[in-house]
């Protein structure tokens, strides 16, 4: 998972309309359980999740 992906992960997460499995493929097939290592099922960020922002490059 990169920062990039991940924020256009909470971004796809914030429209209620799309299913996790839709969510998961437009991220290029990642796991279900990946997505929500990184966020919640609100889109919200867990604890790995800040840490991998934290640690991007701006």
């Amino acid at each position: 998972m990169t920062a990039e992906r991940l924020r256009y992960a909470q971004h796809l997460m914030a429209d209620r309309t799309r299913s996790i499995p839709q969510i998961c493929r437009e991220l290029g097939g990642i796991p279900s359980s990946t997505l929500y290592h990184y966020l919640h099922a609100d889109g919200t960020l867990k604890e790995p999740g800040c840490r991998l922002l934290q640690n991007a490059p701006s």
